[in-house]
């Protein structure tokens, strides 16, 4: 590993932590409404393997270099991601609007995260 990749997604890692937390936390809490104490540590782990997994792809794989371009990727792939994982885990009724919600928050959270990616990994090359 590079230190351009492990950079980024360290700082990609917490971009995706902190903004989860706000958006998560206190904008959108009835996104996730289970009602359990969430485990930190297991939230921060998924965020650095998210983190890593979008910092491979923008550094090596598309040596993606800046932040708008690292947004768009993010988001694009983020979209499609959510919409699969939705309805994977789809019980019961479909609700469009829910799709939507949940598929754009996300999409703008790994956004700005790959954003991230993208800036810092073209500061260091």
């Amino acid at each position: 590993m590079s230190k351009d990749l492990i950079y980024s997604s360290l700082v990609g890692t917490f971009v995706y932590f902190l903004l989860g937390w706000l958006v998560y936390g206190f904008i959108f809490p009835e996104i996730h409404p289970d009602g359990a104490e969430p485990q930190l540590i297991n939230i921060f782990l998924g965020c650095l393997f998210y983190g890593f997994f979008y910092g491979a792809i923008l550094t090596r794989w598309a040596e993606i270099s800046t932040a708008k371009v690292g947004f768009h990727v993010g988001f694009t792939l983020a979209i499609l991601h959510g919409i699969a994982w939705h309805f994977f885990f789809l019980e019961g009724d479909f609700h469009a609007i829910k799709l939507v919600k949940e598929v754009l928050v996300e999409g703008i959270l790994t956004g700005c995260m790959t954003a991230t990616i993208g800036f810092v990994n073209g500061r260091m090359s």
